[in-house]
């Protein structure tokens, strides 16, 4: 359960995103202290997003790097999803002098959750690991994606927060395997060196509500049973928005998010881009309200089928 303050957040912000920014650069040179993270899970990014796809079928670069500087809110830090070349991701789409943190897997075509950051900020390794995944967090042999994680801090050298990219496991039958590793995240969260460092937690969470999973609960207040149960303060942030995914027959679902400790204050709700919340069903052209990326084929053929969300927040 949400603290009363993040509920009337909730209430105040139902924005609906239609487009932002000229540039996923954030300025913080002034004024209060605050860190803006958005979360993108794009669609096999690199293998053109298909599972089965090759490099040489991944034509979105060009479409992918303008999307990120003029439709996404002017960013300190992207989590990406579905990254299957990270070392392209970087070189190809992200604005210049913008650096990002991996992690190596065995496997061919893995899903990276990678994190992306501004020269606004920088990151660093929790003290006490040996590297920059909660190993714990993927399954199936390492197949599946761990958690993603990194202290941030600003141009002082302060530690900001604590930022944890994730994309729990798929389809509505695995309910339980996603609070198994949000147990885990809990857990690693339990051990760090610095527990007082807030935390946010952010990517594809792969929710579903109770009528999916055929739990007693949606798996989002699982999650808030799962971090209550294991001593970890945290709350997701207010998030109006109908869905976060919408596939070319219009089925729409609401897998990323955001959760948060109450020292970090929300700015306002999560934003979503306009396609995963508007009516597409009458869309013909390839352009809509003056902007093709509210056009649903075009956004899924030149983009994915995830929107990004962004979520501001005061430290």
């Amino acid at each position: 359960m949400l603290s009363s303050p993040f509920r009337k957040l909730a209430l105040l912000n139902t924005v609906l995103m239609l487009g932002f920014g000229a540039i996923a650069l954030a300025d913080n040179s002034a004024g209060p202290r605050k860190l803006t993270v958005t979360s993108f899970n794009i669609r096999y990014y690199g293998t053109g997003g298909e599972m089965t796809g090759t490099p040489e079928m991944e034509k979105r670069d060009p479409k992918l790097k303008e999307f990120i500087q003029k439709m996404i809110p002017a960013s300190d830090i992207i989590v990406f999803q579905e990254i299957t070349d990270p070392a392209r991701l970087e070189k190809n789409i992200l604005p210049l002098g913008w650096r990002c943190l991996n992690y190596d897997s065995a496997f061919a075509n893995h899903q990276h959750v990678v994190l992306c950051h501004s020269g606004n900020f920088k990151i660093k390794r929790e003290p006490n690991d040996n590297n920059d995944i909660i190993d714990e967090v993927s399954i199936d042999g390492g197949k599946s994606r761990p958690a993603l994680h990194a202290i941030v801090t600003d141009s002082a050298g302060k530690d900001v927060a604590r930022v944890i990219g994730v994309h729990l496991k798929a389809y509505p039958e695995e309910s339980k395997t996603r609070q198994m590793q949000i147990d885990k995240i809990a857990a690693y969260l339990n051990s760090v060196s610095n527990k007082s460092l807030p935390v946010l937690i952010t990517g594809d969470f792969n929710t579903y509500n109770a009528d999916k999973t055929g739990e007693l609960k949606p798996d989002a207040t699982l999650f808030d049973d799962a971090f209550k149960r294991d001593g970890v303060v945290i709350g997701q942030a207010p998030h109006p928005s109908k869905a976060t995914y919408k596939n070319l027959k219009g089925q729409v679902s609401k897998f990323d998010h955001f959760w948060i400790s109450p020292s970090l204050k929300p700015v306002g709700a999560v934003k979503v881009f306009g396609v995963c919340n508007i009516d597409t069903s009458a869309t013909v052209s390839t352009t809509t309200q003056g902007n093709p990326y509210l056009n649903l084929q075009y956004y899924y053929d030149n983009i994915s089928d995830h929107c990004p969300v962004t979520l501001t927040v005061g430290y």
